[in-house]
């Protein structure tokens, strides 16, 4: 599931970063709307990182438990899912 859900969130972002590259001479609106792909690959990244690690590892799994899977996993989860976050807002914002 983790390793389906990175290759889609890859391969959307992909897609999303060359229909905005190929967009990136054209209007605004159009520009905007090449956006739809990354974004949506920025969230299922999203969804990965929070929903799989955060929510369903330390919870379901007990991570909490241990000092090395808490340490490594969880604090890396958060770490990507802040820089991902941050790239979608980039990303998301509107091209006047």
């Amino acid at each position: 599931m983790i390793m389906l859900s990175k290759v889609a969130a890859g391969i959307a972002c992909s897609i999303g970063a060359l229909k905005m590259w190929q967009a990136r001479a054209g209007d605004a609106a159009g520009f905007d709307a090449a956006k739809k792909h990354a974004l949506a690959g920025c969230g299922i990244a999203m969804i990965m990182l929070f929903g799989g690690f955060i929510v369903i590892g330390e919870t379901w799994f007990e991570m909490w438990r241990s000092d090395v899977l808490r340490d490594l996993s969880l604090q890396s989860a958060f770490r990507y899912g802040g820089m991902i976050t941050l790239i979608a807002l980039f990303v998301g914002t509107l091209d006047d």
